[in-house]
């Protein structure tokens, strides 16, 4: 879908997209999928008779994915990548089952996870026969140094290099966001020659023991401003609108988002599910969940309240957005 084109080419171009993968898809189904990406039409008799019954909605939209799957698998083969199975929701792994269960066709499925994520979804890993597992080492010196290399684009100090590779663990997050720490706290910075050098000597470093405390430390630094904008974008979501930030008090919100665009902390979407707003997303999951858990309990529920108000007022977005805000904010009877 090219960008600034309307709601009814979305819905048109989805609907098409749709009937390639599922030539005899229904209206309800085809509405169904359309209202998980927020392209529901405004008027679709099937959504509306369904809003008063969520479950049996989430039941419906749920046989539909794994239809889809499905009806492709029959046409051709379906290949489908999923990054970060551990932040992944009990519904979602489920249709993820649905799917590999019922598929007939050739369908390749590529997960990647932390080592959690194979304990907390156990049971769709249970077939050893219908699934291969790949374990990553850690990265090797030469690893880190190429890492180091393409990020601040030439050969990097052997000093930087040592420490990085001995506390990194071969998470090449780590080495990134703590490249970013550096960068904000002066402590890396070209040298008369024009390369890049430490200021400090390794051992007066600071070396956070994990990516959580290096974004920490990173958010530490951030202008008061940006901060509190970074934290309310949280409580919307790694996707989040400009629309979304003013209601909850960020009207004046352009310059501070920019400035965090510029800083790599957030990228701004070429195209927005939500018509006539900026849509940006957090550039890593682990900086949103670190903003997120900042905000005292009571206040991260009012924020949450807000957002579903939003949503629900805005009506582009999928029920179950608001609904997930509901049930944040602890308004389950809602």
């Amino acid at each position: 879908v090219a960008a600034g084109e309307g709601p009814g080419s979305r819905e048109a171009a989805l609907s098409a997209a749709l009937r390639r993968l599922w030539a005899e898809i229904g209206a309800e189904d085809e509405h169904l999928l359309a209202n998980l990406m927020g392209l529901a039409p405004e008027d679709s008799p099937h959504l509306a008779a369904l809003r008063p019954l969520p479950e049996e909605a989430d039941r419906r939209t749920r046989r539909a994915l794994v239809r889809l799957f499905v009806e492709a698998a029959r046409a051709m083969p379906v290949s489908t990548v999923l990054d970060d199975l551990h932040w992944a929701d009990a519904q979602s792994v489920d249709v993820l089952a649905d799917v590999l269960e019922h598929a007939r066709g050739p369908v390749a499925v590529t997960c990647t996870t932390r080592p959690e994520g194979l304990e907390v979804h156990a049971a769709l890993f249970g077939r050893r026969e219908r699934h291969a597992r790949v374990d990553l080492a850690p990265l090797a010196r030469a690893d880190v140094q190429a890492i180091l290399q393409s990020v601040l684009g030439e050969v990097p100090p052997p000093a930087l290099e040592e420490v990085l590779h001995e506390r990194a663990a071969g998470n090449p997050h780590f080495i990134v966001e703590y490249l970013h720490l550096l960068g904000e706290r002066e402590l890396l910075e070209r040298s008369a020659e024009g390369r890049w050098a430490l200021v400090s000597a390794p051992g007066g470093l600071p070396m956070p023991e994990n990516v959580e405390i290096a974004v920490q430390h990173r958010l530490d630094l951030l202008p008061a401003a940006q901060r509190r904008l970074l934290l309310r974008a949280a409580v919307v979501g790694e996707t989040f609108w400009d629309t979304a930030l003013a209601a909850l008090g960020e009207g004046e919100s352009a310059e501070t988002l920019r400035a965090l665009v510029t800083r790599g902390i957030l990228t701004e979407r070429a195209r927005s599910q939500v018509p006539g707003a900026t849509e940006l997303a957090f550039r890593q999951r682990a900086v949103q969940e670190v903003a997120l858990g900042h905000l005292p309990e009571d206040e991260r529920r009012r924020l949450h309240a807000t957002v579903a108000r939003w949503a629900l007022a805005e009506r582009s977005l999928p029920d179950t957005f608001a609904a997930a805000h509901l049930e944040a904010a602890g308004r389950f009877e809602e």
